[in-house]
């Protein structure tokens, strides 16, 4: 079975986040100015073959964390069915 895993990868909340804050500054406030705060991040979109989604979902989080797909450090991850 194929299945679709989406990974998001996010600054942590309590980590600074420069990009988000340059796209609020930059682009959303002029538009806009009742948005409080902007996060950047990043979206993967895996479709792998496996006998369960629930193991597809488990796969993609071992990819995400033996790859160094992101810095555990300053980063987190979201793994989710798409």
């Amino acid at each position: 079975m194929i299945c679709n895993v989406e990974l998001i990868i996010t600054v942590k909340p309590e980590v600074r986040d420069p990009e988000g804050e340059s796209i609020k500054m930059y682009a959303v406030n002029k538009v806009n100015d009742s948005v409080a705060e902007v996060r950047a991040g990043k979206y993967l979109l895996f479709k792998l073959e496996s006998d369960t989604c629930e193991n597809a979902l488990s796969k993609v989080k071992e990819i995400a964390e033996k790859a160094r797909l992101y810095n555990p450090i300053i980063q987190e991850i979201q793994v989710r069915s798409a």
